[in-house]
């Protein structure tokens, strides 16, 4: 069993805390903090199509596959961009990895929220049900032992039962671009992980 554990990260000040590592998975983004009232911290990706830009913790997994939380405010700050938020044991949500998130689509793509997880083989989603959106949303996804829930501004909108993680995982924030020609953009504004 993973220690308990727990982290709060509110993403301000000049620059972002030193326990996150910033990824350019595929193509090259970049990332700051923005000068905004509740601006958070700024990924944008390269300006390819499928460019990736993401900040994960270091590749420091203390997160349990069994009795986990994270709590997440966001906001995917443009259409085009596929933004995706909670645990994983790497810095690129894949079917190999053990994972649990939330992936707020981009219009081409369904325009639907989606609640992805994945035990190290295989991957799946499940559709939530709730049109994707620019404003800042609030996402609370759960792991328990035999199943993972999600709540969107407080209302209970999926549980997902099968390809649960297996392993320990760490906090993960990206942006996907699915629109060439530009960077795209999606914003933190909070994060908070915990094991029960």
């Amino acid at each position: 069993m993973v220690r308990k554990q727990q982290v709060v990260e509110n993403f301000s000040g000049q620059t972002l805390n030193e326990r996150w590592t910033l990824n350019n998975p595929i193509g090259s983004g970049s990332g700051a903090m923005l000068d905004a009232i509740d601006g958070g911290y700024q990924l944008t990706s390269g300006s390819n199509l499928n460019d990736i830009q993401s900040i994960n913790f270091n590749s420091i997994a203390q997160y349990d596959f069994d009795l986990s939380a994270i709590y997440l405010v966001m906001r995917k700050d443009e259409a085009d961009a596929r933004m995706a938020g909670g645990l994983l044991d790497g810095d690129e949500p894949a079917a190999a990895q053990n994972h649990m998130f939330v992936r707020i689509d981009d219009v081409t793509d369904g325009g639907n929220d989606s609640l992805a997880t994945g035990n190290g083989t295989t991957s799946s989603q499940t559709d939530l049900g709730v049109a994707s959106t620019t404003t800042q949303i609030n996402y609370l996804l759960r792991k328990f032992a035999t199943y993972a829930t999600a709540h969107r501004n407080g209302v209970f909108v999926g549980v997902k039962t099968t390809l649960l993680p297996t392993g320990k995982m760490e906090p993960l924030f990206k942006v996907k671009n699915k629109l060439a020609g530009a960077g795209r953009k999606c914003s933190i504004q909070y994060l908070e992980a915990l094991n029960y």
